[in-house]
Parts: C-alpha cells; structure tokens; sequence
C-alpha cells in the first residue's frame, strides 16, 4: 500500500505520510455488494495528518493492490 499509494499527491494532501494500512474485511465486504465495487477491497489507513480509507481495486494474481481507487475521508471521496 504505501510503495504503491504513498507518494501519491491527494493521499499526501489529505493523509500525509501513510503509516500504516489494515484491510477493513466488514467495510470490503459491504461495498462489494455493489455492482460497480466487487472486485474492490476496503484498507483503514493511519496517515501522520489524519486516519482515512482506501478503497482500492483488486490488482491481478500476487498483487492484491491494484492501480485503480478512491481515498475516502470525512471531506469526501477523492480519486486517486
């Protein structure tokens, strides 16, 4: 998550720096209900401004981070 999302200007802008990421299994499983979301996984991120969550496309076979997300925080919703 951080080699791929942290050097990434709307994280850095409303996270800062990305200390840690969890998935979020019950968030992931709720937003997979919808059509356009099931394939996409829920991370709770610990960023050094503020907490907020990535949700994040499913990358291809070893790579469970994909390319393709949005940053959600109490401002809104951001694509990255």
């Amino acid at each position: 998550m951080k080699e791929k999302y942290g050097d990434n200007p709307v994280v850095k802008e409303h996270l800062g720096e990305i200390v840690s990421a969890t998935i979020n299994s019950k968030d992931s499983q709720a937003i997979q209900q919808k059509a356009a979301f099931k394939d996409y996984i829920v991370y709770d991120v610990h960023g050094s401004k503020r907490d907020g969550k990535l949700i994040i496309q499913q990358g291809e076979k070893d790579d469970l981070v994909g390319d393709k997300g949005l940053l959600r925080v109490e401002a809104g919703d951001f694509d990255l």
